[in-house]
């Protein structure tokens, strides 16, 4: 239909050049620890019970498939706000539905996992339900230019990153995004949750071309006219077709963020210079927008700049650095590694 397979070997560019750093992250579980956060304080009552867990060497949807065997409920009735991987150390709200039944004494967890907190709650956890994610993430073996690596860290505290979905969102190869071009030309019928992981795929692969232009050009973190710009922290936005000072300021102080397609129906969101860059980087997927379109798919917007929160390093050792920091959910924590190191030794995540 439209996806290229040459495409599948394209790599992003970077917003402070292609590091010379190498180094391995998650060469043991505890390298990569992560924490989410929720958007709202447990109610202490309702028919959900959310139960905090911490987990290692288990993904997501093995701790959901263990929680509903050993309650005996249906899959449906455990939710979660959002996936974690294998590989890592993560504590991770889970949501159990049961109406006019008391909290259970025991969930049956398998050995690697343990519960932190029970609450009840009067509403069911879904997706997209957490306001960030915490990390600590260690990488090993890192060899290069320690100054050059204090000044990435140093840029990326100041000015963030580019806000690329990560590679995990298109599968093992990329191959999510094959596929989705199969599902798009009608050459395959998935399940409705494949279905959705394709569509996703395709999407974050449209907005992730437009924001790689935008680091060619040097402005993904600075104004076009005609951009819709993207509060902190909010999904709200405004159309600007002439940069005034205030929005400069407001840019500069990183109050606002210019911000991309997440393709579907309602795309008069531009006008003036970001209007054609992104009608010209996008026209050659115009058969995709248009699948996109004909789901039924409501466009939205991402921001192209992501900024750490609260973030530190700390040197362990001469070839071990330690990060702490907190990202908004839906953003990805090797949007920031790869600013700073090329990857040599990470174990494969599931």
């Amino acid at each position: 239909m439209t996806f290229n397979p040459d495409a599948i070997q394209i790599v992003f560019p970077y917003a402070y050049g292609q590091p010379a750093s190498t180094g391995c992250l998650r060469t043991q579980a505890e390298d990569f620890f992560v924490e989410e956060q929720l958007s709202f304080a447990p109610a202490g009552e309702g028919e959900h019970v959310l139960v905090f867990i911490e987990k290692r060497e288990f993904n997501t949807d093995d701790i959901a498939r263990s929680l509903a065997r050993h309650l005996g409920l249906h899959n449906r009735d455990v939710s979660y706000a959002g996936l974690k991987d294998r590989c890592a150390v993560t504590r991770q709200w889970f949501c159990l539905t049961l109406p006019g039944k008391p909290t259970p004494d025991s969930f049956g967890l398998p050995e690697g996992a343990r519960v932190l907190q029970v609450a009840r709650h009067h509403r069911k956890l879904k997706k997209g339900g957490l306001k960030a994610n915490r990390f600590v993430l260690r990488i090993r073996n890192l060899q290069g230019d320690k100054d050059d690596i204090e000044r990435r860290l140093q840029s990326i505290m100041a000015h963030g990153v580019p806000n690329y979905f990560g590679e995990q969102r298109f599968g093992r190869e990329r191959r999510n995004l094959i596929l989705a071009d199969k599902l798009f030309d009608r050459a395959i019928r998935p399940k409705r949750h494949q279905q959705g992981l394709y569509i996703s795929a395709a999407r974050s692969w449209l907005f992730n071309l437009v924001l790689a232009e935008r680091v060619r050009q040097a402005c993904w973190n600075q104004p076009l006219p005609g951009d819709a710009f993207m509060f902190d922290d909010s999904l709200q936005y405004f159309v600007e077709a002439t940069i005034g000072d205030e929005t400069q300021t407001r840019l500069d102080h990183l109050q606002i963020h210019p911000s991309g397609p997440l393709w579907g129906r309602g795309q008069d969101f531009l006008c003036a210079e970001a209007l054609a860059l992104e009608t010209q980087i996008l026209q050659p997927y115009q058969d995709w927008c248009e699948a996109l379109q004909g789901l039924g798919l409501k466009q939205q917007r991402r921001s192209f700049r992501l900024l750490p929160q609260t973030m530190q390093y700390e040197w362990l050792g001469d070839s071990c650095l330690q990060l702490c920091f907190t990202l908004p959910r839906g953003t990805y924590a090797t949007s920031i590694m790869r600013e700073l190191f090329i990857d040599q030794g990470a174990i494969s995540s599931g």
